[in-house]
């Protein structure tokens, strides 16, 4: 039985784990041919597209820069959306600072004082004689110009939270796609992809460099009368 087992296992092209005793040379030597090659197809089932890719070099330094520079992307953002979320809850504690401590009228529609000494309602446009001759506390009207200048900051400020915010579900998106064992990034998209960082960079620059916005509250308001109720406000850059 022993004999006839293995000759069933020669014949398969299957180790015996000794020397071939019944196939010619010539049928063992093909028979471990086509067991060589059903390993290396079975290897090679076993080796993902992105592995095979990256054993090319062009692929690789690709790959690695690309990655590279997801990396730093990624963290700029997250640097930068941070920065940016404390800026807007700043913005907005100015923003509800000033509406909370203005002036109003019976029926509580928001007063502020604009630079010609106008009384205005949160639109900028004058109150008439009669709403004005309504607000009784009109010396508490705060500057039109600072809400104005702090709601259109905190608007931007939002806007590019909103862009930063975009760019991130991107790099994910690229890195998932840059990773994907079955459906890797060709060199062409990878190319695209790295000329699409060149445009952000400039964007991001842009972004940070745009001139300053002239809001953020410095002290609280305070409770005391006699205290002038305005902001005591100072530059700050978004």
């Amino acid at each position: 039985q022993k004999t006839f087992d293995d000759l069933n296992l020669e014949i398969a092209g299957q180790d015996v784990g000794r020397s071939s005793r019944f196939l010619p040379e010539d049928r063992k030597g093909k028979a471990d041919a086509d067991q060589r090659k059903e390993q290396e197809a079975s290897t090679r089932r076993m080796i993902s597209k992105l592995q095979e890719w990256l054993n090319d070099p062009e692929y690789a330094a690709a790959w690695n820069r690309a990655d590279t520079v997801l990396d730093n992307l990624q963290t700029k953002l997250t640097k930068l959306s941070d920065q940016l979320a404390e800026r807007i809850e700043r913005l907005e504690d100015v923003v509800g600072g000033l509406e909370d401590n203005t002036a109003t009228t019976d029926d509580s529609a928001l007063v502020f004082r604009n630079a010609e000494g106008q009384l205005v309602g949160s639109d900028g446009e004058p109150l008439s004689p009669d709403d004005a001759a309504k607000v009784t506390n009109s010396e508490h009207a705060q500057s039109y110009e600072q809400y104005r200048d702090a709601q259109d900051a905190l608007r931007k400020a939002r806007e590019k939270q909103d862009r930063y915010s975009d760019m991130q579900r991107d790099v994910q998106r690229w890195r998932d796609r840059l990773n994907d064992p079955d459906n890797p990034m060709t060199l062409e998209e990878i190319e695209e992809m790295e000329r699409q960082f060149g445009e952000w960079e400039t964007e991001i620059h842009a972004m940070n460099n745009a001139a300053p916005n002239f809001v953020e509250a410095t002290t609280p308001l305070s409770s005391d009368p006699n205290d002038d109720p305005k902001f005591t406000i100072q530059p700050v850059i978004f």
